[in-house]
């Protein structure tokens, strides 16, 4: 059997991880949702993301189709006035503010000022890094 074989089956079965071979999803929790398996170039997708949710929780697509943009709104929304965004277990989102320097662009000779700005920083929560700890393991 060759090396993609099980993904071209999968891929036709409808599976919701067409680069994942079924037994590395036994340990997943459930309540987690695995962002990238396979393949470390590819990334899911807004749609990937609805289509997951609407699996796992029996939902219609249409409804879960209305609530994930309206949570990605409402973090961007909560960080817009340097708020911070907890998310219990999974992630802390926060804004944090990079000083004005000055820089010199590789193709410039001439320095320029880089003015002060905002960042968003992304703390990993417990269900996050045993996640990124058993990958890194595996």
């Amino acid at each position: 059997m060759g090396r993609f074989a099980h993904d071209r089956a999968n891929r036709h079965s409808g599976h919701l991880y067409p680069n994942v071979h079924p037994a590395r999803l036994q340990g997943m929790p459930s309540a987690f949702i695995s962002i990238s398996h396979g393949d470390p170039i590819t990334a899911t997708t807004r749609k990937n993301l609805i289509d997951r949710i609407a699996v796992r929780t029996g939902k219609p697509q249409t409804l879960v189709k209305t609530v994930v943009p309206q949570l990605f709104a409402e973090i961007i929304t909560q960080l817009a006035p340097a708020n911070r965004v907890k998310l219990r277990n999974v992630a802390v989102f926060q804004t944090r503010t990079t000083p004005a320097r000055t820089a010199r662009p590789p193709r410039m000779r001439q320095k320029i000022q880089v003015s002060a700005e905002l960042r968003v920083v992304l703390k990993p929560g417990r269900l996050l890094k045993q996640q990124l700890h058993r990958k890194s393991r595996s």
